[in-house]
């Protein structure tokens, strides 16, 4: 055994945007130092991109006979984990194999110049490698943290690019959740067999109401074989759906571009395939259909929100997670496997990355490679540049999805303009000027009839352009098919948005309608676990008597103030009829009474401070405690205001008297704007009744406003 120099340092090839590194674990030396060995080797520079996939057999030049001399396969597998928060401290030693065997067909380690040496990993890719080599299991990795120089922005600018190829070339890609507890490991195991019996349950009737849903889940799931609520499984549960791994970026792109050609699942008109990966928690391992399944179901029965009041936990963020993993791979089937910038947009805002620029890096690899060219971002470069650069490049290109309407963070990095979201910067609302995640492959998009449009119209001069997909090659060519994705984002300017040369600003037009007057600060208890709580609803109490009062010295006399105030503290959002539903959208056509339901709420609220203690939700109707799910998603962190003009609405949590109150040409909802020592700061969105839905457009062709230009710094 090669004699390990504790202080030496790993010497890795220079970088080249056709290497290629696989990482084989040495399996034979239990309760020694962890080693292995990392073959280099290149993609061929004559293979066109898009043939990749399909031509799997010569993919690479050398090294296939090497890999299966060392392991019996001619795959790699690639590793989809969590770095953890804490910096790598564990040693890992590293010598070279050549990427061709000797004469006597064997593989040759460190036959060149001794490039041996240590490389420092976390702990949880040191718990992975240490399960890796008690299970035995005898393969070729990808690991990022290994395969990558990650002390090199060289090595980095040009093998993340790559990535895309990596995790779609892979023969099967390995999801780490971590070291398991052994309650873990028995929830784990016990997840197949769950499944199973959820998917009866399924076929089966549902609750009434939410009201009924505890009663039900007991007696459905011991009829059906299931764990009932009491049982652990379920807080176990809880905690493996809310482990960081599902909140990562690079989690969200490694699963994106898993291929799984074996795989259909025939949802609408399209093949849905989920990644060819499986998951693996401590020593047992599931295939990912088993966690897609099972997040399915809880979708599905409207579990999510029961299990996140009774177990705690985030669980997925109402799913949020699995939803952009199954839209986004649905985008790479459907366009020419690029995805639009508004998906990558909505999947990524609530997710992490530990390096802030790597939020916009790592969606690299599912955009189209056009655009990558023309981004030419680099992880060197600083991280307000990085976001400005793709900030701009999305306003000019992106048609359904408005990134101003992003922009609400509770911190904002130094340097940014106003208008650019900080990416790094997790969302803390549920935006306004937004769509939700399609469900199922192919269904009707019904809540796209509702959103907000306060800049334009579905047809005429203010209709936002479409896509240019052009996707007919597709057909012809299957062949051409994973280069079918340049020209995705083509669409030239859809709102009108431009950036101001040589600076950071960008010049939008629209027209000025009103200015702040008053404001009254958030709510606290909407940030509250339980927001029907004793004490949440003290603080909501407090708060809405607040918001009522400036709304009857501020609405004209005669108006119907109760629905409008109703409808602007829940941004006139709704959820479905189904009650045991998530999912809501804008009441567009005021087809749902809103103030019967606030005042119902309010009846809660008396009999809550009444009684002094707490009073469930059962003590509800369905519509009201929809309503009260509403009001706590849209006013958590958000300011309600009054105007100069007699209007009400909600803004963002920075937001104070003196802002200006616009609609922009093209953007889908009311925005506010702040003068400071000559320049024209962007605020946020807000939400006015009565300026959602075109009025203002309607108000400029009768000349009741003019057209204005701002330059936003």
């Amino acid at each position: 055994m090669e004699v390990q120099d504790a202080t030496k340092s790993f010497l890795y090839d220079a970088p080249d945007s056709r290497l290629f590194r696989l990482f084989h674990l040495d399996l034979d030396n239990e309760g020694e130092a962890l080693s292995g060995t990392l073959l280099t080797t290149r993609f061929p520079g004559t293979l066109q991109d898009q043939y990749k996939t399909f031509i799997k057999v010569n993919i690479l030049e050398h090294g296939l006979d090497v890999m299966e001399a060392m392991t019996g396969s001619r795959d790699y597998t690639a590793l989809s984990y969590s770095w953890g928060k804490e910096p790598g401290r564990y040693p890992l030693w590293l010598a070279t194999v050549a990427n061709k065997l000797d004469k006597d067909e064997r593989p040759l380690i460190n036959a060149g110049p001794d490039r041996s040496g240590n490389i420092w990993i976390t702990a949880n890719l040191r718990d992975f490698l240490l399960q890796m080599r008690r299970q035995k299991l005898n393969r070729f990795l990808w690991i990022d943290a290994i395969c990558i120089a990650q002390h090199l922005d060289a090595d980095k600018d040009v093998q993340i690019p790559r990535m895309r190829d990596i995790y779609e070339l892979a023969g099967q890609v390995w999801v780490w959740l971590g070291d398991a507890s052994s309650a873990q490991s028995e929830c784990f195991s016990d997840l197949p067999l769950v499944n199973n019996n959820l998917g009866v349950i399924l076929d089966g009737p549902g609750p009434k109401d939410r009201q009924a849903l505890d009663t039900w889940l007991y007696s459905t799931f011991s009829e059906g074989y299931v764990p009932p609520p009491s049982n652990h499984f379920w807080q176990t549960i809880s905690q493996l759906l809310s482990l960081s791994y599902w909140r990562r970026l690079w989690t969200l792109q490694e699963l994106a571009v898993a291929e799984n050609v074996a795989y259909s699942k025939h949802w609408g008109s399209s093949a849905y395939k989920p990644p060819n990966a499986e998951v693996l928690y401590g020593s047992h391992r599931v295939g990912w259909d088993q966690i897609e399944h099972f997040v399915s179901a809880i979708d599905r029965l409207g579990l999510s929100n029961w299990l996140k009041s009774r177990q705690g936990g985030d669980i997925l963020e109402d799913l949020h997670a699995f939803r952009g993993l199954f839209e986004i791979r649905m985008c790479r089937l459907d366009s020419g496997w690029a995805v639009p910038l508004d998906t990558l947009l909505l999947a990524t805002r609530r997710r992490e990355a530990s390096k802030p620029q790597d939020m916009v890096i790592g969606m690299l690899a599912m955009m189209d490679r056009s655009t990558i060219r023309k981004l030419a971002l680099s992880s060197s470069m600083p991280v307000s540049q990085v976001f400005s650069i793709f900030g701009q490049y999305y306003i000019q290109h992106e048609p359904q999805e408005c990134l101003l309407n992003h922009n609400a963070t509770q911190v904002k990095l130094p340097g940014l303009p106003s208008w650019c979201p900080d990416f790094s910067s997790r969302e803390i609302t549920s935006i306004i000027g937004t769509r939700s995640f399609k469900r199922t492959a192919g269904e009707d998009d019904n809540q796209a009839v509702h959103m907000p449009c306060a800049g334009f119209n579905e047809k005429g001069k203010w209709a936002i352009p479409k896509h240019r997909l052009e996707f007919g090659r597709l057909v012809v060519n299957v062949f051409t098919a994973k280069g079918g994705d340049n020209g995705l984002y083509n669409t030239g300017n859809p709102r009108g948005l431009q950036p101001v040369e040589c600076s950071n600003s960008i010049r939008a037009s629209g027209m000025s309608l009103d200015v702040v007057t008053s404001v009254i600060d958030c709510n606290p208890a909407a940030e509250a676990i339980d927001f029907l709580a004793f004490n949440s609803v003290q603080q909501t109490h407090e708060w809405d008597r607040q918001c009522i009062q400036l709304a009857r010295q501020t609405l004209p006399a005669g108006s119907s103030g109760f629905d409008i105030y109703a409808r602007t503290i829940t941004a006139n959002r709704i959820t479905t009829s189904t009650t045991i539903s998530n999912e809501a959208w804008y009441d567009k056509e005021a087809r749902v009474v809103v103030a019967g339901q606030y005042l119902r709420f309010q009846q809660f609220v008396q009999a809550t401070l009444g009684a002094r203690t707490t009073i469930s939700p059962a003590n509800m109707d369905a519509d009201t405690l929809r309503f009260t799910q509403c009001l706590q998603q849209m006013s958590c962190q958000r300011r309600f205001f009054a105007t100069k003009s007699g209007r009400i609405g909600l803004g963002s949590s920075n937001m104070q008297v003196g802002d200006e109150l616009v609609v922009f040409f093209f953007c889908p909802t009311p925005y506010l704007l702040r003068q400071v020592k000559q320049e024209t700061l962007f605020v946020g969105e807000a939400y006015v009744m009565g300026l959602m839905y075109g009025e203002a457009l309607d108000m400029l062709e009768r000349g009741e406003v003019k057209e204005t230009q701002w330059i936003l710094a």
